[in-house]
């Protein structure tokens, strides 16, 4: 396997095998990488404790928060490289993190202890692959494999049963037999996990090209987080964004709780709930029927309606063209205005409100038209 390694990163490991000490890519970056992909972020193992590492880079731009843990991060110019020491886990008292953190000099004891098969790989700066755990084969075979014991990685983090679907819906893996069935055993640990971090995973898993197939598949594991799932097939035929995605498999009645189970952050939370509130609505017939629509949801969640919804964007683009008044903000007359015509109070906010409706309906926005509007209301 040749890839390429951006020279930042490669400098990294020869600094460190320089100094003595042992330096491998490692994780999801090498997975990426035998893929064909270009790696997102880089992950570096190294033998070295972490003093050791803090003394190799001393001089460099880094990050010290997670060195109790084994990990310094060093600033690039691609960006933020993890450099971990080989290390082994404690037990996993809350299913989610270790207790305590164990460091090693070998590697395979670092592999061991890892997720996946595909994502237990190691690679030098020499493109020399180190895969003791049949990542590679896995890979070419599309399958997501636990690293050792899938009921005892499961039992270990309990998260881990959300990323093996973010895998599958990813890359259009299927789950290695024990793997499934470990899940399967152990799927209700996932009420222990942080709601937080499962809506983060459940984003992942929603972006997927696969998504549709991992959620029918694996519907009694992920309905222990979401219960309220209904069909999938239409997220086939939607953008890759987690809320269109998540609107097509919840019904408007039980969203609303879903959402605040999973603690969606609001802004993703009133988007959902915009496009179920408006799935029988129409597709707007003519000029004077998408303003209206404009106005009451806003420019920016009517074209996410429009995606959703899959409705020819054609006439919305031509719409946006003429930079339409779509808000009060957008009316060519404000509140001053109005005061000199003798308003005051909630008699400003109506007089508005009115003229915005006008406007939608086709009453020209010019200020001396709008002046006239509210003299004869």
């Amino acid at each position: 396997m040749k890839i390429w390694i951006p020279s930042s990163i490669s400098a990294l490991l020869e600094r460190l095998e320089q100094a003595g000490y042992e330096a491998y890519l490692v994780g999801g970056c090498v997975r990426d990488a035998y893929m064909g992909t270009a790696p997102q972020d880089y992950d570096i193992t190294t033998s070295a404790l972490p003093a050791q590492t803090k003394e190799v880079f001393r001089g460099a731009r880094v990050i010290e928060t997670g060195l109790a843990h084994g990990t310094l991060t060093v600033l690039t110019e691609d960006g933020p490289v993890e450099i971990t020491t080989y290390r082994q886990d404690g037990d996993y008292s809350d299913h989610r993190h270790p207790d305590a953190v164990y460091f090693t000099r070998s590697l395979k004891e670092d592999l061991a202890r890892r997720d996946f098969t595909i994502n237990a790989m190691a690679m030098d700066v020499r493109q020399n692959l180190v895969d003791l755990f049949g990542g590679r084969a896995d890979i070419d075979e599309k399958i997501v494999r636990c690293v050792g014991d899938a009921e005892r990685r499961f039992e270990e983090d309990a998260l881990r049963i959300l990323r093996a679907l973010r895998f599958a819906a990813r890359f259009g893996f299927s789950l290695e037999a024990q793997t499934q069935a470990a899940m399967e055993r152990k799927k209700e640990l996932l009420k222990t996990v942080a709601a937080e971090r499962i809506f983060a995973e459940l984003c992942g898993l929603l972006k997927g090209d696969h998504a549709a197939e991992t959620l029918a598949e694996h519907r009694e594991v992920v309905g222990v987080i979401l219960p309220e799932l209904r069909g999938f097939q239409r997220i086939k035929n939607l953008p890759s964004d987690p809320a269109m995605r998540l609107a097509a498999v919840l019904q408007k009645e039980n969203a609303d709780l879903a959402l605040a189970r999973l603690k969606a952050p609001n802004v993703f939370k009133k988007t959902v709930l915009m496009l179920l509130e408006n799935q029988e609505t129409a597709q707007p017939e003519n000029e004077r029927e998408l303003h209206r629509l404009a106005i009451r949801l806003g420019a920016e969640n009517l074209q996410t309606l429009y995606r959703w919804q899959g409705w020819n964007a054609a006439p919305l683009l031509e719409f946006f063209k003429k930079s339409p008044c779509l808000s009060i903000r957008d009316l060519a007359i404000d509140g001053k205005a109005l005061m000199a015509l003798g308003l005051q109070g909630s008699a400003i906010g109506d007089a508005q409100k009115y003229l915005l409706e006008q406007v939608a309906e086709g009453l020209p926005n010019e200020k001396e038209i709008l002046i006239k509007a509210i003299k004869n209301r």
